[in-house]
């Protein structure tokens, strides 16, 4: 049940400020290999993140790159997390690797991001204990890929919900 990916949602995210209403179309990358597993007809999973999100989730027909597919994310910032973190669920259950992790594609603008010498990132890993990776700007994708990895998905979700919030601070009203 989707209720039960929600119930494992860090419960101080998401915030409900000006930022989280953000209207925002977040791109993960998902494995191919797993696509079936979100799109199944006896799963339908990607149908119940709208009725339990409120965000629209939709998934690229080709690879992006070797072994991974888009999944774009329409939503207000704090439905977009809420159905990301459940992909990235339902993604870690189906595929059981030690570590959870999850990637996003983000704009190719990411110096609020990274900081003056890196010390964003350094506190988005400290504050989350995830491992957090942000490649160069990959014109394949269409942005440069984002990588939190972590002990659990939670994490990964937290890690995201920050960088992406970030990201969005000068949109704000």
């Amino acid at each position: 049940s989707m209720r039960f990916f929600l119930d494992e949602l860090p419960a101080d995210l998401p915030m409900s400020d000006s930022i989280d209403q953000l209207v925002v179309e977040v791109t993960m990358l998902v494995p191919t290999a797993l696509v079936a597993v979100l799109i199944a007809r006896d799963a339908i999973i990607l149908s119940d993140i709208r009725s339990f999100t409120g965000a629209r989730t939709q998934m690229g027909r080709e690879d992006a790159v070797i072994g991974l597919r888009k999944a774009f994310v329409t939503a207000p910032l704090g439905g977009a997390v809420r159905a990301c973190h459940i992909v990235a669920s339902v993604i870690h259950q189906a595929n059981a690797p030690a570590k959870a992790s999850m990637d996003l594609v983000l704009g190719e603008h990411c110096g609020s991001l990274i900081g003056k010498g890196g010390s964003n990132l350094k506190v988005l890993r400290e504050s989350t204990g995830c491992q957090v990776k942000l490649e160069r700007l990959d014109p394949v994708l269409g942005g440069r890929r984002f990588t939190a990895t972590g002990n659990s998905v939670a994490q990964c979700t937290t890690a995201c919900y920050s960088a992406l919030r970030t990201l969005l601070q000068d949109q704000a009203p």
